[in-house]
């Protein structure tokens, strides 16, 4: 193949008359001839199959475009079913919970329609039943859940009367953990948890009388600050800052035997009120440690007068 290089450097015999030798020129025209042929085809082969990669690359991008588009429309499409498909279920289990309520409803109303009917034949008799026995066991809950909490609340209110020698702060106290107690059985209804029907009774009474005493160790201090002449509000930071630690523990203790016999027991019902009473402690821990105080300080000038040996105290 003839190179650029030769071409540049190519030098002709000359002739004595007529300059170079037609010959040798036209021997070099050829050679070029053949090359510049042979160049050519190769040249255009190479174009050819640019041309093709070209094409083929247009038709690769075409399809990626393609697919990215269809992924995107399958994406949408399942996020869409999925959302649909979640509605739809969600209103299924409403259906079917109205539904079921309807009939639980109705059934206790011909419940008592029989009874009514039997009690007329004979006072002593009982209406037996899956049905009837339901609705004697929720009607009993109900009553003993009102029962417990009104004695168990008396009571404490009661004792803490006594130890704190105060009329309000019994009540304040009461009112912190109850709120406590209030958030925590509030919550499986936000996120359609089922409990137990015993749930009520048994979270009311423990989570009661097992964090109280946070409240009470906080009052206590509070007291003896405002005994020993400190303002409210030193009071009360002082006694939240001598107290924290101790209730934080104490709660995750609390916290710690009620998660672990919650999370590892394979009973329904003992796991359910595990996890209602673990949580519980976590909450009343966050209530005493941050409206107790507020409570505290807001009604510092009741406490003050309702309380023995405190009615000194300047305000």
């Amino acid at each position: 193949m003839i190179t650029p290089l030769d071409i540049e450097n190519k030098k002709f015999a000359k002739q004595m008359m007529n300059g170079y030798s037609v010959e040798e020129v036209d021997d070099f025209l050829d050679e070029l001839t053949v090359d510049y042929s042979k160049n050519y085809k190769e040249l255009t082969e190479l174009r050819s199959k640019i041309d093709e990669l070209n094409n083929s690359l247009t038709h690769y991008k075409s399809i990626e475009t393609t697919l990215q588009s269809t992924l995107v429309m399958a994406q949408t499409t399942a996020e869409e079913v999925k959302s649909v498909a979640k509605q739809k279920a969600d209103q299924i289990v409403e259906e079917a919970k109205s539904s079921a309520q309807k009939q639980v409803d109705e059934l206790n109303n011909q419940i008592a329609k029989i009874n009514e009917i039997v009690k007329q034949y004979d006072s002593n008799a009982k209406v037996v039943g899956e049905g009837p026995l339901m609705k004697d066991l929720v009607e009993i809950s109900d009553h003993d859940f009102n029962s417990v909490n009104t004695v168990s609340i008396g009571i404490i209110f009661v004792i803490m009367m006594f130890v704190l020698k105060s009329i309000s702060l019994p009540v304040l106290l009461v009112i912190a953990i109850e709120f406590a107690i209030f958030i925590n059985m509030g919550i499986p209804y936000y996120t359609n948890t089922t409990i137990p029907f015993i749930a009520s009774i048994v979270i009311g009474t423990i989570q009661l009388g097992a964090t109280i005493d946070y409240a009470i160790l906080i009052t206590t201090k509070y007291i003896q600050n405002r005994k020993d002449g400190k303002d409210k509000k030193q009071a009360v930071s002082e006694a939240l800052g001598t107290s924290i630690n101790s209730i934080i523990v104490s709660g995750l203790c609390f916290f710690g035997a009620t998660f672990g016999v919650g999370a590892y027991s394979k009973i329904e019902m003992i796991g359910s009120l595990c996890t209602l009473m673990s949580r519980g402690a976590i909450i009343s821990v966050i209530v005493v440690i941050t409206v107790l105080p507020a409570f505290l300080m807001i009604f510092d000038k009741l406490v003050c007068k309702t309380t023995i040996g405190m009615r000194e105290v300047k305000n």
